[in-house]
């Protein structure tokens, strides 16, 4: 019990010593996250058309109503 207590203890200390020196090895507004970038605007292409033809629909129905 007191082993695993000790690794446990010794691998935060471990991380937690880490994190700190890497934030700073990083220099600050660098995007590493290009794939998820990509992706959204991807998303963004692919939901162009609906919303284009969502917003043409809404048009059309108010001119109908009259509201």
């Amino acid at each position: 019990m007191k082993r695993s207590v000790l690794l446990a203890c010794l691998c935060v200390a471990i991380v937690g010593a880490c994190l700190p020196a890497d934030a700073q090895t990083k220099p600050a507004g660098s995007n590493d996250n290009k794939v998820v970038a990509g992706a959204k605007a991807v998303g963004r292409g692919i939901m162009w058309g609906p919303k284009k033809l969502w917003g043409g629909m809404k048009a059309v129905g108010k001119k109908v109503s009259g509201k």
